[in-house]
């Protein structure tokens, strides 16, 4: 699907605008931590990525979410986080993370998140290994690992999806918005099949 250009702008400007209020609303004079690889990100309407990238930044240190970039250099277990940026047009309007690490035994760990600093609200669960193995099934099936990290551009109204993965030592993320077909799926089971969270019709 095609888009005027100057729409195109307007819209990913209106998508930024939501995002970058976001991310300050609640992270006022802290420091941000390395969360990105540079130039990551792709330019939107002429916004620098240095931006978005402390935007989605800051977003996570406020949920209080650590660098999965810092952590792949070092890490030896598998984890995958989904962080989810909502519209202007959504009903709750606080980021959501949901991170899913990968235990010795074939079991896991999620940890959900939303809201801003002192308000965050964190929810912790273990998933059996079943549950696991269906969530490593369907990251195979999409590709993940080996998806561009960033997607085109589309719709009128969105929210901006930034999954990330980091396994035997290795770093990937995919910025979307509001994506389709596997990637959606995969969002879908983070955030409303394992960790339960209820976001209606926003996701």
């Amino acid at each position: 699907m095609r888009f005027d250009p100057k729409l195109k702008h307007s819209i990913a400007r209106q998508v930024l605008g939501s995002v970058l209020f976001l991310a300050t609303a609640g992270c006022v004079g802290q420091e941000t931590t390395a969360y990105f690889p540079e130039h990551v990100f792709r330019v939107y309407a002429n916004v620098p990525e240095s931006t978005l990238e402390r935007a989605y930044s800051k977003t996570l240190l406020s949920l209080q979410e650590p660098s999965l970039w810092q952590a792949s250099r070092t890490q030896g277990i598998s984890t995958y986080r989904f962080l989810l940026m909502p519209h202007s047009m959504a009903v709750v309007k606080v980021p959501r993370s949901v991170r899913l690490d990968l235990q010795p035994d074939g079991t896991s760990t999620i940890t959900s998140r939303e809201g801003f600093g002192k308000k965050v609200k964190t929810k912790t669960k273990t998933l059996t290994t079943e549950q696991t193995q269906a969530f490593l099934d369907l990251v195979e099936q999409s590709g993940f690992w080996n998806l561009p990290s960033i997607g085109p551009e589309s719709g009128l109204d969105g929210q901006m999806w930034v999954i990330e993965g980091v396994k035997n030592k290795q770093y990937h993320l995919i910025e979307r918005w509001s994506p389709e077909g596997d990637v959606r799926k995969l969002g879908h089971m983070m955030m409303r099949t394992l960790a339960k969270i209820d976001v209606g019709r926003e996701l």
